[in-house]
């Protein structure tokens, strides 16, 4: 499963483009 603590610990940048990658699949 994801660690959400490691993905609260990613900065946002991180995050928006791992969405983005995600959103394509």
């Amino acid at each position: 499963g994801v660690d959400l603590d490691a993905l609260l610990d990613m900065p946002t940048k991180e995050l928006i483009k791992l969405f983005h990658v995600l959103a394509q699949i």
